[in-house]
């Protein structure tokens, strides 16, 4: 069997495992945190099926605590009509379950200018 150390806690874990058995943090959850953050974002949108996100890597920075923090952008249509693009700052909590679903996360703020 295969083991590697947690990133967070320096424990030995399975090679597979996609959650530390120590200090229960999620191990591999940048691309799962840029997915959710944007949906929390698509919700605050006039018009949010138009919206387009960067593919290349937005910045996700660990909280601790299971939180996170996304700083990215989304150019988006405005009420006028005009595509424009907003910055935001999106802190999540990850609160149990399935690490795909929205459900499985808790906002804890957004901020877009």
């Amino acid at each position: 069997m295969a083991t590697k150390k947690c990133s967070f806690c320096a424990e030995e874990i399975r090679d597979e495992a996609i959650k530390c058995r120590f200090c229960g943090e999620l191990l591999n959850k940048t691309e799962t945190q840029k997915r959710r953050n944007r949906e929390f974002v698509k919700v605050r949108l006039t018009y949010p099926n138009d919206a387009k996100f960067p593919w290349y890597s937005d910045s996700v920075e660990h909280l601790g605590d299971n939180r996170y923090r996304v700083r990215s952008h989304v150019d988006a249509q405005n009420a006028f009509g005009a595509k424009m693009r907003r910055n935001y700052v999106c802190t999540v909590k990850y609160i149990g379950g399935d690490e795909s679903y929205t459900s499985s996360w808790q906002l804890e703020s957004l901020s877009m200018d």
